[in-house]
C-alpha cells in the first residue's frame, strides 16, 4: 500500500519535469534566434555539447554502456 501512495507524487514530479524541460528548450531555441552574439554563443555551445553526446553514444557499443569490455567473445 505504501508504494501506491507514491504514485500521485511520481506523476506530479513527472509533469513538473516535462514542463520545466519544455520551458528550458523554448528559451534555448530563442537564444538561437537572437541577434545578440553572447546568446547565440550559449545556444551554439549547448547544441554542440548535446550533439556530441549523441555521437559519443553511437560510437559506444551496447556492451560498453552496460559495463562490458566491448570486445566480442569470438
Amino acid at each position: 500500500m505504501l508504494a501506491l501512495a507514491g504514485i500521485p507524487w511520481t506523476i506530479m514530479l513527472t509533469i513538473c519535469c516535462v514542463e520545466i524541460s519544455n520551458v528550458a528548450g523554448f528559451l534555448v531555441s530563442l537564444m538561437g534566434l537572437s541577434d545578440k552574439h553572447p546568446l547565440q554563443g550559449v545556444y551554439r555551445v549547448y547544441v554542440v555539447v548535446f550533439a556530441g553526446l549523441r555521437k559519443l553514444e553511437k560510437r559506444m557499443g551496447a556492451d560498453e554502456r552496460l559495463g562490458g569490455s566491448g570486445m566480442s567473445e569470438n
